[in-house]
């Protein structure tokens, strides 16, 4: 018997990874209230739709250039990236060393995003910005979410929408992070420099 991938077509013909699974990320162990200093809470999880497996037809599109499942998963260096950036620090065990490097943690957090305008460039699902919007304390002013994948961009919007209740701390914009000119390769985020390649 023949399997039916006709769930994951979407209408009209064609796949663009139309099946999204939704997964939950926690930001939090605790159930306490997370209160920033502005006094707007803080979020326990996240709700990020994603694509978990890609069926055969998607499979094929990929081999054919005419679709890229990249943005629409969550990788580990995002998991990663939610550790170090947006779940809740651990409370200090007795050891004077584990204080420590709980503060430490805590000032790195915000040296590097706290009260910050912050640009994720590949934002993807948009797991990484949401991440440290949904926080308490130390999280950025705001975000801007780039990437050059129109329908990842779809999906990244789709789960500002579903994750950040302050629109004005957000954007979502379409960019070509390099492009190819003339033979070379140039940053398009302001640097100059060139390389060939």
């Amino acid at each position: 018997e023949e399997d039916d991938w006709s769930s994951f077509m979407c209408p009209g013909g064609g796949t663009a990874f139309g099946r999204h699974d939704m997964t939950i990320v926690k930001l939090s162990d605790t159930d306490a209230p997370i209160m920033r200093s502005n006094g707007r809470a803080g979020r326990h999880q996240i709700s990020i739709h994603c694509v978990s497996a890609l069926s055969p037809l998607d499979m094929i599109d990929m081999y054919h250039g005419s679709q890229d499942a990249t943005g629409n998963r969550v990788w580990t260096g995002s998991l990663l990236f939610l550790e170090a950036f947006a779940r809740t620090l651990p409370m200090p065990k007795s050891e004077p060393e584990s204080a420590a490097m709980q503060a430490k943690l805590g000032r790195l957090r915000a040296q590097a995003i706290g009260n910050r305008a912050v640009i994720e460039l590949g934002c993807g699902t948009g797991i990484s910005g949401i991440s440290i919007l949904a926080v308490g304390e130390g999280s950025p002013a705001s975000v801007t979410f780039t990437d050059f994948d129109g329908p990842a961009l779809d999906l990244c919007r789709r789960n500002c929408e579903a994750n950040i209740d302050d629109k004005s701390r957000y954007s979502v914009q379409q960019h070509d992070l390099f492009c190819r000119c003339r033979g070379r390769w140039r940053c398009g985020v302001g640097l100059q420099e060139t390389s060939s390649l």
